[in-house]
Order: structure tokens, then sequence, then C-alpha cells
């Protein structure tokens, strides 16, 4: 319904320019296979260089590989402490199944190109590390 034909329509003049933008907010079903495999990317290459994960104080499954263990009902512990000043500058964040599809949601809101790669299948290294920031982080310090 997004065009309309026939008498009654009229095009905008050559000398007529609307401003501003529109912002459209949109639902969107992920699959729960696409995030964790997205933190598998993230957690395999895309953030190796600013994070650490304490396996002392993770719970991780039996079987399982450390990334899949937040969406199976184990968390693991991160923080940043692998940066370039070599000292954490958060507190350990717990991670789990929730904070993972909180992040995602921080990284539609706020990262909305890299978050349509994502949806497009298209995410690479940087799509997860962006992930994992807004998981962990809350936002994009590192790249």
């Amino acid at each position: 319904m997004g065009h309309v034909e026939g008498e009654g329509r009229q095009e905008l003049g050559a000398d007529v320019r609307l401003h501003g933008d529109v912002t459209i907010k949109a639902e969107v079903t992920v699959a729960r296979d696409d995030v964790a495999y997205m933190l598998i990317d993230a957690l395999e290459g895309g953030s190796n260089y600013w994070y650490v994960i304490d396996l002392s104080k993770s719970k991780c499954i039996d079987g399982l590989c450390i990334s899949e263990a937040p969406f199976h009902g184990g968390y693991l512990s991160i923080d940043d402490s692998n940066n370039d000043e070599q000292e954490a500058s958060i507190k350990p964040v717990i991670v789990d199944e929730g904070r993972c599809i909180a992040g995602l949601q921080l990284m539609a809101d706020r990262y909305p190109r890299h978050f349509a790669d994502f949806i497009a299948g298209n995410g690479d290294a940087d799509t997860a590390d962006v992930f994992l920031q807004c998981v962990v982080l809350g936002e994009v310090v590192y790249g």
C-alpha cells in the first residue's frame, strides 16, 4: 500500500523537498541458534583482543563448547582485561542467554548497520565484536 495510483495521486513538484527522517521500529524474530553462532564468532576471533573469560566463575555445561553454555542454562564470566591497558575497566559480567538477547536488542537500537548485517546473514568478525561489546560493555568501546 506504499504506492497510490490513479486519480487523486499528486507528484511532488521539483522544488518540493521533504526534510527529516522517519524512524520505523520493527519486530524481528531471530533464531536462538543464530545468536549463539554470533557469540561463537565473537569468542573465537571477533573480540579476542579485549575480553577474558574467567572459567572459575563461569558455569559451563559438560560436553558443550564454552560459547554454547549461555544457551543451555550456563553462563560465562567475562571482563575486558585483555584490552590495551591490560587492566579490566569493568567488573566481570555474567553472560547468560538473557544478557545475550538484551545485547542483541541494544545492537539493533544503537548499531543498526551491524544488526542489519546480522539479520541479512552478512555478519562478520566486526559484527560479532559489536554484539559482544553490547552484551558485556553496553556499548562499543573497542575497535
